[in-house]
């Protein structure tokens, strides 16, 4: 009858594996948690980025406009007759 009884008592050894197994598990889980946390901000930076890069190309492609319009008034005044003035 003993032998039955040991048989169905827990294991302290396995009672301790499986509490050291859930907890590496929630540490693991924490640290999926966290990971995904950082990739949703890393992706979020990269939008700002994107928005960053673009508001400089149309500054840029403004500034150009500006630039070639200049060019083009120059070119303009050097077409003129001297007499015009």
């Amino acid at each position: 009858m003993k032998f039955i009884f040991n048989w169905f008592r827990p294991n302290k050894k396995l009672q301790e594996d499986n509490r050291l197994l859930r907890l590496q598990t929630e540490i693991l889980t924490a640290k999926i948690d966290a990971l995904v946390m950082d990739n949703e901000l890393i992706e979020a930076e990269n939008e700002v980025l994107k928005l960053q890069v673009a508001n400089m190309e149309k500054a840029n492609m403004m500034q150009m406009k500006d630039l070639l319009q200049e060019l083009d008034l120059m070119a303009l005044e050097q077409m003129k007759p001297v007499g015009d003035a």
